[in-house]
């Protein structure tokens, strides 16, 4: 057990630190800092799962209430983007919400892949919400040998 010394000093300190701890972790607060029931949050990141399977990697997103037009896949030197936008629907303002967490914006995610893959490699598609992409394992050409002439 070891002993720490009362300096009246930290103490004083720790009260400030204490006042501003519900500040900092609110209950409802997202990690952007917005508020999570009041619809606040500036940046959406849908959910995404990538595995390795036998012939190459199955990476799904979460992107309930999208349609394929809705969706920009690109793929630009080893990074596989992911971009969608969502539009708010018309409401009235003499709404008393409760809860509203529905996201409506733009939305972003990308990720590495094996750098020699093409557009022409990645399969992808959209149902019940989940993006799905199947992209093959690709070796690397490896170093070539220059021969000195």
């Amino acid at each position: 057990m070891s002993i720490i010394r009362n300096d009246p000093f930290f103490a004083e300190l720790s009260d400030f630190d204490s006042f501003f701890t519900p500040i900092i972790r609110r209950p409802h607060s997202n990690k952007e800092g917005g508020n999570v029931l009041r619809g606040q949050s500036s940046l959406f990141r849908p959910s995404l799962d990538v595995q390795e399977v036998d012939n190459g990697y199955l990476a799904q997103l979460n992107l309930p209430g999208l349609k394929k037009e809705d969706v920009d896949i690109s793929l630009d030197r080893g990074l596989l983007n992911v971009k969608a936008s969502q539009k708010q629907e018309t409401v009235q303002d003499d709404r008393n919400w409760h809860i509203r967490e529905r996201h409506f914006g733009e939305l972003s995610r990308s990720w590495a892949v094996p750098p020699e893959l093409t557009h022409e490699d990645i399969k992808a598609s959209l149902n019940d919400g989940v993006l799905t992409l199947n992209y093959p394992k690709k070796d690397a050409e490896g170093a070539k040998k220059i021969t000195i002439s």
